[in-house]
């Protein structure tokens, strides 16, 4: 039952009401409480209200001038919800807790103007949520924090992705204490164009997981640059860990939200699209392009996507890089087909890195 468009039209309201005749057969429901009432309103509640034994999946759009009764009607009666999108405030979400304890997959946007100190303790709220596996929280741009809150330990156990879209002192805020040992995934896209100084909770928790992030993968276009970091998998028995920020406005911001990961990283790739000076913040002189490879000191190798080799065999410089032992070029993701290229090509990819590699060998570094 998809009614997203909300409450709008007497006609469609009687339509839905007359559908929920058979609650049998709902096994999903997109809801969304409009700002106009009628006369309807209150009888499509009271029909919503009621047991759907199918019912799975909710998605739930609550403006701030409609509010939610408490108890939230049509949630009551549910067991067995196991996907909730709720579109609303975090106080309004908080009521909605305890007739969801059966979910696997949640997400939450919050697009007020204003966060307050009780936002940053939602993750701790979402303990009594054992089955938890899936979460994405996402707020709105210009977002504030009025104060920094309680911190208080946290532990997931069952969550193994976590998505977060906004703001950067919201995020940190939320991963203070918390604790996700199946965790597998952890995505951020961040609204902000200026770097911070230190995301102290983020890097905790990263290193607090005990996985060593050993590979990265870069590119960057007017939207931003794309990181992606994985972890090695010792065993069977230990998942996979894998770090995706998207559209971050700059090098710098990239270097102080990851310094500490970014320096075990062993493995650089730097894939296409890769272009600097496209940046929201940048401009071709403001930052000079070698900068990208500071945070990367202990890395071994460095692979780079056809045609990217004018650009960055430019930027290197000898000192950079340090641990560097290995240069490919013409260089795929595992997915992708190598590119075939005759020797013409294979003398103008090198090029670019011959008084890189002159200068390393001059200095003792072959």
């Amino acid at each position: 039952m998809d009614y997203g468009s909300g409450a709008w039209f007497a006609k469609t309201q009687i339509r839905l009401i007359s559908a929920l005749k058979y609650p049998d057969r709902v096994c999903g429901i997109t809801f969304k409480m409009s700002y106009r009432q009628s006369k309807h309103v209150s009888k499509l509640l009271t029909a919503i209200n009621q047991p759907f034994p199918a019912l799975e999946s909710l998605e739930l759009h609550c403006s701030r001038s409609i509010g939610l009764q408490s108890p939230p009607p049509f949630l009551t009666a549910q067991t067995h919800l196991r996907s909730l999108k709720f579109v609303g405030t975090i106080n309004v979400f908080y009521r909605l807790l305890p007739y969801i304890t059966s979910l696997v997959d949640l997400t939450l946007l919050h697009y007020t103007s204003l966060i307050s100190p009780g936002d940053t303790l939602l993750l701790f709220h979402l303990q009594g949520l054992s089955s938890l596996r899936r979460l994405g929280v996402k707020t709105g741009p210009g977002e504030m924090i009025v104060g920094l809150g309680e911190r208080k330990d946290v532990i997931l156990p069952t969550l193994i992705s976590f998505s977060f879209a906004g703001h950067i002192d919201l995020l940190d805020l939320l991963m203070a204490g918390l604790t996700a040992p199946s965790l597998q995934e952890l995505r951020i896209s961040l609204y902000d164009f200026r770097a911070i100084s230190p995301p102290t909770n983020l890097t905790s928790f990263i290193f607090n997981s005990g996985r060593r992030v050993f590979s990265a993968q870069i590119s960057a276009s007017g939207h931003g640059i794309n990181l992606v970091m994985s972890a090695h998998s010792h065993s069977t028995n230990d998942p996979p860990f894998k770090i995706i920020a998207s559209k971050m406005c700059s090098v710098l911001l990239m270097a102080d939200l990851f310094s500490e990961t970014l320096a075990t990283v062993d493995d650089v790739f730097l894939a296409s699209p890769f272009s600097l000076e496209g940046l929201p913040t940048s401009s071709p002189d403001s930052f000079p392009s070698y900068k990208l490879f500071t945070p990367f000191r202990g890395a071994k190798v460095l692979r780079v996507s056809p045609g990217l080799e004018p650009k960055v065999g430019k930027a290197l410089s000898p000192d950079l890089l340090p641990a560097l032992e290995e240069i490919e070029l013409n260089a795929t993701t595992p997915l992708c087909a190598p590119i075939r290229i005759d020797e013409k090509e294979m003398v103008s990819a090198l090029e670019p890195f011959k008084r890189f590699v002159d200068a390393r060998q001059q200095a003792g570094h072959p």
